[in-house]
Parts: C-alpha cells; structure tokens; sequence
C-alpha cells in the first residue's frame, strides 16, 4: 500500500508537520516495448479519477479504434487522483495489455 511520505519538522514552542504528496512504490520495471501498430493489439486505458478523464480516455479509444482494428479495450481506474492504483491494477494492465493510455484531465 503506498503512503504519503511524512517529513515532522519541530519548531522551539511549535511543532508542524509536513506531507509530502509522492507516494512510495517499490515494484519492479519491466522492459518496454516500442509498437509498429496499434493493429489488433489490447489497449488499455487508466483512468486517474478526476473530472472529465473517463470521456477524455473514452473519445481516445475512439479515435483510436476509427484508425486501427484493437483487439479489446480494457479500462481501469484509480480510486483517487491523489493516490497511485494498487500494484494488482498496474500488474493486470501489463499482463492483459500491448499499449495503455493513462489520462489526467480537469
């Protein structure tokens, strides 16, 4: 599970505590492949949860699929912009597909 960083910072009469937005991830990385084609490969779409980035994932995949034949569409999604998807969501992805598209819109 990936928790935000805590750096405690104590003043003379005062203490404040400061959070740090990075979440921590140990996983390991896997090679990447560069893609000729999009052809009748599986292409995965992330949504990262905030407004708006499901339908602009959503018109990607179309304008995707009215250029190349995809084999299937796969999406997934975190559970807030704020915080990273469970390594089993990052693992499904790589596992089921060729190309993913990670979208961050307001």
């Amino acid at each position: 599970m990936c928790t935000p960083q805590s750096l405690n910072v104590t003043r003379p009469g005062a203490g404040s505590v400061f959070v740090s937005p990075v979440a921590h991830r140990a996983s390991a990385r896997r090679g990447v492949n560069s893609l000729a084609s999009l052809e009748g490969v599986t292409l995965g779409l992330l949504c990262n949860s905030k407004p708006n980035a499901q339908v602009l994932l959503d018109a990607v995949a179309a304008g995707i699929a009215q250029r190349v034949a995809v084999a299937d569409v796969v999406r997934a999604s975190k559970a807030s912009p704020a915080s990273a998807a469970p390594d089993e969501v990052y693992a499904n992805l790589a596992d089921r597909c060729g190309a993913v598209v990670f979208a961050s819109a307001t």
